[in-house]
C-alpha cells in the first residue's frame, strides 16, 4: 500500500458497491441455506404438531433451557445433576438421551411403534434413526 492510498470499505454485492438491506439478506440466505444439515430438512417435513417440530429444533441445537444451559447463562441453582438419576449433568443429551430413564422411556416408545435397533447416543444420529428405519410413515398413522 502506497502512503497516500486512502482505505476503504467495499460492499461486494451490488455495482455500485453500495450497501443494502436487501443484498445482505441475500447473502446471509444463502449462507445458512448451505450449512443446514439434513436432519433439519427431514424434521422440517415431519408431519408433527409445529410446537413438537419446534421442540425437537431447539433440542436439535441445544436451546432447551437446561440445568447445565441456565448455570452457564449464570442462573445460580444448588445442582447442575439430572433430578431423577443423580448421575449426571441436565444437558439435552443427557435428558434425552443417556439417562437411564429417557432409555427406558425410549425403549417403550421404540415397541409402541414396533421398531428394534440400537439407541443412539447423539440428538442428531437419533433424530435420523426413525427416518432410516421408515419410522415416519409408521408414526404418521398413529
Amino acid at each position: 500500500m502506497r502512503r497516500n492510498d486512502v482505505d476503504v470499505q467495499v460492499w461486494g454485492k451490488e455495482e455500485p458497491c453500495l450497501f443494502s438491506v436487501n443484498s445482505a439478506y441475500e447473502c446471509l440466505a444463502k449462507k445458512s441455506r448451505g450449512t443446514q444439515s439434513n436432519v433439519f430438512n427431514f424434521l422440517w417435513k415431519t408431519k408433527a404438531f409445529l410446537n413438537v417440530i419446534v421442540t425437537a429444533w431447539r433440542l436439535l441445537l441445544d436451546r432447551i433451557p437446561t440445568r447445565v444451559s441456565l448455570s452457564r447463562r449464570g442462573v445460580m441453582m444448588k445442582s447442575t445433576l439430572c433430578a431423577m438419576c443423580q448421575l449426571k449433568e441436565k444437558s439435552c443429551q443427557h435428558i434425552f438421551l443417556e439417562c437411564k430413564y429417557a432409555q427406558w422411556v425410549w425403549s417403550l416408545c421404540f415397541k409402541w411403534i414396533g421398531i428394534s435397533s440400537v439407541q443412539q447416543n447423539d440428538l442428531n444420529l437419533h433424530f435420523m434413526s426413525f427416518y432410516l428405519s421408515n419410522a415416519s410413515k409408521k408414526q404418521n398413522l398413529v
